[in-house]
């Protein structure tokens, strides 16, 4: 556990202060039983990964999901401005879809086919957080936020997902690359956004790399960047207008454990998992989390197949890389969204009257 990003995270757990957020937010105050209900929740997450730090690989992404949620649980209700516990959806938000018949092969056949396993988006605390949380969604890339310039809030349900969906797009996760399975993602340079001008992004590689050519499909124009000091540089210049951009906005995943000299994330380009879905990385986290988590719980005896050498684990350094990430992503990503939520006036408007708003929430 991170030390400092666990003393910022402290502060969601006194009243004064989430009362103090909540009324920045919002323009409303916090009752006292809805500031209980977030210190709760915070407090539960910090216990869960500090349980999840010590403990052994077979229930270590157990415990950290159970983080996860209540973290997210957390910041959701921190961001509903009418309603708390009593408002959000039961369930985790998430469905498995068919993982027994997935993984009931013989053991080496199933460990094999432990990345297509399948989620679905449906009614519970995954669609309530991003509900909760759509008009704070920035992007970070570098010293810059850029604000996603779209309603994020109505992500339809019913959305499926793979294991090896979401590991093929985490740049900390280096899966294996084929033709079959090209990279996924690609080093961001530059992401420049404006509503007048659309968006001008550098990447590092040149246009035939297969994200590139996927935006190229969506409509961005594609040319080599030149640089007089470098003329050996391999870098892509993708541009689109702001109706473009729109429609296809660009899926930005950042490094939460290879870090920069600097100690920061690195911005990486990613292929839309599709192209009418967009995911927060905070969403993201909570997927793969959720996936770890459960095939612990209810597949024990593949999860200790994994961790114990058998036939088939070739999964297993990715799922291993996954569950880091995981640990180290999701409570920063929590705080990033609180900052964006306390310090980005455009994001704080939910209905055009936050200057009216007055009471007790």
């Amino acid at each position: 556990m991170n030390s400092d990003v666990w003393q910022s995270l402290l502060h969601l757990e006194s009243r004064d202060i989430v009362s103090d957020w909540f009324e920045r937010i919002h323009g409303r105050k916090l009752n006292a039983r809805r500031a209980k209900e977030i210190i709760a929740s915070a407090r539960q997450g910090r216990e869960y990964f500090r349980s999840a730090s010590t403990a052994s690989f077979a229930v270590r992404p157990l415990l950290a999901f159970y983080g996860v949620a209540s973290l997210c649980r957390s910041l959701t209700l921190l961001h509903r401005r009418d309603s708390g516990e009593e408002g959000l959806r039961q369930g985790h938000g998430l469905e498995a879809i068919a993982w027994s018949a997935t993984l009931s092969s013989d053991l080496p056949v199933a460990l094999a086919s432990i990345s297509k396993l399948r989620v679905r988006t449906c009614g519970g605390l995954f669609s309530d957080l991003v509900a909760a949380t759509h008009k704070r969604t920035m992007l970070r890339v570098y010293d810059r936020t850029i604000p996603v310039p779209f309603d994020n809030e109505e992500q339809r349900l019913g959305r499926e997902t793979s294991l090896s969906d979401i590991l093929d797009r985490l740049p900390d996760i280096s899966t294996d690359v084929s033709a079959e399975r090209p990279r996924r993602w690609i080093r961001l340079k530059n992401f420049v956004y404006s509503p007048d001008s659309g968006a001008t992004i550098t990447v590092h590689g040149t246009p035939d790399h297969p994200v590139c050519i996927e935006y190229a499909g969506a409509g961005f124009e594609l040319s080599p960047e030149e640089d007089p000091y470098d003329a050996s540089a391999e870098r892509t210049v993708l541009k689109i207008d702001e109706t473009g951009v729109k429609k296809y906005f660009p899926q930005v995943l950042d490094t939460r454990v290879i870090r920069t000299m600097g100690g920061n994330p690195s911005p990486h380009l990613v292929s839309r998992f599709s192209p009418d879905a967009w995911f927060s990385q905070l969403s993201i986290t909570y997927m793969v989390s959720f996936i770890l988590g459960m095939l612990a719980r209810y597949f024990p005896t593949h999860w200790g197949a994994l961790m114990g050498g058998e036939k088939g684990d070739a999964i297993w350094p990715n799922i291993n890389a996954a569950q880091t990430y995981v640990e180290a992503a999701l409570p920063e990503l929590v705080l990033e969204v609180i900052a964006d939520s306390l310090f980005a006036p455009r994001l704080e408007v939910a209905d055009g009257s936050l200057s009216n708003a007055s009471g007790d929430a």
